[in-house]
């Protein structure tokens, strides 16, 4: 990345958001099983788990996926 006045570099959003080839391929099993965009964040003390839909529809059957039922 560029460097700031004080020497230390900055970290672009690019830099930032190139996943190793396990999460980019998690992204990928999970994205064509729910048929959603899916991103996923991690770090060494966690990360995130992003799901986007369009749809009510998308969205409800998400939650029944993750509760097992209906909502």
């Amino acid at each position: 990345g560029r460097t700031r006045s004080g020497g230390a570099a900055a970290t672009t959003v690019n830099e930032a958001r190139i996943p190793d080839a396990d999460i980019a391929a998690l992204e990928r099993q999970l994205a064509d099983l729910l048929g959603l965009q899916v991103r996923v964040a991690h770090s060494e003390t966690g990360g995130t788990l992003t799901l986007s839909y369009s749809t009510l529809d998308q969205l409800d059957m998400v939650c029944q996926r993750l509760t097992g039922g209906a909502i």
